[in-house]
């Protein structure tokens, strides 16, 4: 509606004049929430502009991350993963609306909100990491509630091969957050702070994962048992992890190879939304004929959109690269800054003077 047009222009606007990292990441973050909302809305009621809103919302969102990472600033990374948490059930509500064929590509963008998650939830470890585990351990519960209430739930469209596809994809996503703790425990050995606390709440929520996943394995279907037994391993693996045990070389070896991981990941990422930006853009211009303005336009947006996904994820990974490392050092320089100096020794005396 030209209404909405309108609306439109005013976010554009209040975006334009939000100054400092800080401002953008909150501005991005209320306008990628208002797209999420609009893609529940449009799912429930079966209109296929949900996947595109879907689309809209997690490049905002990835934005907003991006620009918490880059404000340095624990409050913000904080307040926005805190806010984050509750995307994901969303996220799930819309999955299962919107019409099959649109199901797929819904469930990859849960997916890279995950990764972005995990992103800015890592921002706040390398500060505080006793405030990450925190916020990871309610972020996680909140989702082992909602694949619990999956499990269970007998009034569904579902038939038990959907069911099951859902359900393991959850259980992917367990194995990644189960993985996450680990680094955070990893982070705060580094650090040389909290690390008690740290892994009291990390062994906490692995425990009471562990408990969910065998309840959940009453209700789930043959076809999800194997993902479930995974999700359990792993996640007992993640339980038993003691980073205490660690020499300071085996910590920097297993964060380094966390990193090279990251960037895999992210590399992988970018490939892959290039991939989908032009195959959704060959089968538009398809259905245009030749010298249609249209498709002039397309291949315009083509190009953009693709510039956009490079320029994210090279920001990204120069974070990964250099951001983590500066943060964690920094705190290592100043703990021996502020190291009180140690007492003199009593000068033993000379031979000419004990004589």
């Amino acid at each position: 509606s030209p209404f909405y047009a309108v609306d439109r222009f005013f976010e554009r606007t209040g975006l334009f004049f939000a100054f400092g990292r800080e401002a953008r990441a909150r501005r991005l973050m209320t306008l990628a929430e208002e797209r999420l909302s609009e893609a529940r809305v449009l799912a429930d009621a079966d209109d296929e502009r949900a996947e595109s809103l879907v689309d809209e919302y997690e490049e905002t969102f990835e934005d907003a991350t991006i620009e918490a990472e880059l404000s340095d600033d624990e409050s913000t990374e904080a307040r926005l993963a805190e806010q984050a948490a509750r995307h994901s059930a969303v996220l799930d509500r819309v999955v299962e609306r919107v019409p099959e064929q649109a199901k797929e590509r819904v469930r990859a963008a849960r997916e890279r909100f995950v990764e972005n998650h995990i992103s800015v939830i890592r921002a706040v470890a390398e500060k505080n990491p006793e405030r990450a585990a925190e916020i990871f351990s309610k972020l996680t519960e909140r989702r082992d509630r909602a694949t619990e209430r999956k499990a269970e739930n007998k009034d569904t469209k579902d038939t038990d091969g959907e069911k099951a596809s859902e359900l393991r994809e959850r259980f992917k996503e367990s194995e990644k957050y189960a993985e996450f703790g680990e680094e955070i425990s990893l982070i705060a050995r580094k650090r040389g702070t909290g690390e008690t606390k740290v892994d009291d709440i990390l062994k906490r929520t692995a425990e009471h994962r562990i408990e969910v996943l065998l309840r959940v394995r009453e209700n789930a279907p043959e076809a999800a048992q194997g993902g479930l037994d995974n999700a359990l391993m792993r996640t007992r693996e993640a339980r038993a992890f003691n980073a205490d045990g660690l020499s300071p070389a085996q910590v920097e070896e297993r964060l380094l190879e966390r990193k090279e991981n990251a960037i895999e990941r992210l590399e992988e990422r970018r490939a892959e939304r290039i991939d989908a930006i032009n195959t959704r853009t060959d089968a538009q211009l398809e259905k245009r004929g030749e010298g249609d303005e249209a498709a002039g336009r397309l291949e315009e947006r083509r190009v953009e959109r693709i510039n956009t996904v490079n320029t994210r994820t090279d920001t990204r990974i120069e974070g990964v690269n250099t951001r983590t490392e500066n943060r964690i050092n920094a705190v290592e320089k100043r703990a021996v800054e502020t190291r009180p100096p140690a007492p003199l020794q009593k000068a033993l005396p000379t031979t000419d003077s004990a004589r």
